[in-house]
């Protein structure tokens, strides 16, 4: 877990994540992730086989991480866009049924984690992605799977 936490802390991740905030202009929380959110970074760290090493000097080498996030990002909010029109025409909610945003809270500073594994999966040993998805129980690997491939052949 400290090695998470080091790493998230490194100037290589802050960097990236600097570049991710000013483009697609999120809020992000500075501060250190609580304790159960780093050790779910661990258990995907686990599940991948990867090293902190290994990450850290793909991301400090290769300028397409940047592009992999902010697209994944991207495709998830639209898609998410796509998603409310859940309802047929003339069946809509009515409007004290509606779900209320109270508060949009920042992003943790560890959200890129699980991205950049995938990343590195894709560039190195793609065959490996839907295994590390299964591990870790990614609802519909096969489709996230698909989807993570197209994301990354767009770059």
């Amino acid at each position: 877990m400290d090695k998470i936490k080091t790493f998230i802390e490194s100037d290589i991740y802050n960097s990236v994540l600097n570049k991710v905030e000013d483009i697609l202009r999120i809020e992000v929380n500075k501060k250190t992730p609580p304790i159960t959110m780093l050790n779910y970074d661990l258990s995907l760290l686990k599940a991948s086989n990867l090293s902190i090493e290994a990450i850290s000097s793909t991301i400090s080498v290769d300028d397409k991480v940047c592009q992999f996030i902010i697209s994944k990002i991207v495709f998830y909010r639209n898609q998410k866009k796509e998603d409310n029109n859940e309802y047929p025409e003339g069946e809509n909610l009515d409007e004290d049924e509606l779900p209320i945003t109270r508060e949009v809270l920042p992003y943790y500073k560890d959200f890129m984690f699980s991205s950049l594994i995938e990343y590195c999966l894709l560039k190195s040993t793609s065959s490996k992605l839907f295994a590390y998805l299964r591990k870790t129980r990614m609802p519909h690997a096969k489709k996230y799977e698909r989807e993570l491939r197209e994301i990354y052949s767009k770059l």
